[in-house]
């Protein structure tokens, strides 16, 4: 229990973990909220192509802008794949 007596900063610089992964795994990441719409709709547009009816649950911190993003999402399906959404 000596960290209750001697406790690392909060911001401890020491405390990045590099992980490694391969690198077909790192090409499903996204970096931001375009790349992630884009995803999103690419996958709901392959479960549609395939005669399946798609919903989409979005979950996250509450002060998310879900509104937003579920906006990007239905405004990419729109104009990548023909696709009109229901938000």
């Amino acid at each position: 229990m000596s960290f209750m007596f001697n406790p690392y900063p909060y911001d401890d610089p020491r405390a990045i973990n590099h992980i490694h992964l391969n690198e077909e795994i790192k090409k499903t990441f996204t970096r931001n909220s375009m790349q992630t719409a884009d995803k999103v709709a690419s996958a709901i547009n392959d479960m549609i192509s395939k005669g399946k009816s798609c919903i989409v649950g979005i979950d996250g911190y509450i002060s998310a802008p879900f509104e937003q993003f579920s906006g990007l999402v239905s405004l990419r399906l729109a104009q990548l794949f023909d696709v009109k959404a229901t938000v």
